[in-house]
């Protein structure tokens, strides 16, 4: 990860106590990188949903406050998407609790595809997903949202996942001025 330099403007002989502080030090400096490193980890590991690796509910609450009180300081509107896979009961009582936890990974491949470079996208808990658009009022998100739900169709019934799925949609600050409004109203 790094290098630990030591330097001196005079040339110098060290004794052996001061190569002993020397290594002592550096000894140190690697067990608190490695700390921040697991620090990291298990960071990414609470904000993430472990089955789709997308945001978790925890980690979407956390990007929706960010981003709201981003569209607050700037007067600029965002859209919160919720999706919902309909009928998801079924589709496990069908074919299975491991089909149904292959199609959410593949929605999660999918979302996250179509998000990655424009939205931040997160499994909120069993079938339901949601979107945060930065900047788009309720008609562009409409558009988006549509445009949303064909990709993901399109996308899941090529890997052979014939799915129905709907959308609800909220934005601020019409529709609430609150993470939690916004997720209501979306719902």
């Amino acid at each position: 990860i790094g290098v630990l330099v030591g330097t001196t403007r005079f040339p110098r002989a060290y004794d052996h106590r001061q190569a002993e502080a020397a290594a002592l030090l550096g000894a140190h400096a690697a067990a608190s990188i490695d700390a921040a490193v697991a620090l990291s980890r298990e960071r990414h590991s609470a904000l993430t949903d472990s089955l789709t690796s997308l945001l978790n509910r925890r980690g979407f609450d956390e990007a929706l406050e960010r981003s709201l009180a981003l569209a607050q300081e700037s007067r600029r509107p965002l859209s919160v998407v919720v999706l919902d896979c309909d009928d998801f009961k079924d589709v496990n009582d069908r074919a299975g609790h491991d089909f149904g936890d292959a199609l959410l990974r593949e929605l999660g491949i999918v979302l996250d595809r179509i998000t990655a470079s424009r939205a931040c996208a997160a499994r909120l808990g069993g079938d339901e997903f949601a979107v945060i658009l930065e900047g788009v009022d309720s008609e562009d998100a409409q558009g988006g949202a549509d445009s949303l739900l064909d990709e993901l169709r399109s996308g899941l019934a090529d890997e052979g996942f014939p799915v129905h799925l709907s959308a609800g949609l909220a934005t601020y600050p019409y529709d609430g001025a609150s993470p939690a409004q916004l997720k209501r109203s979306a719902d």
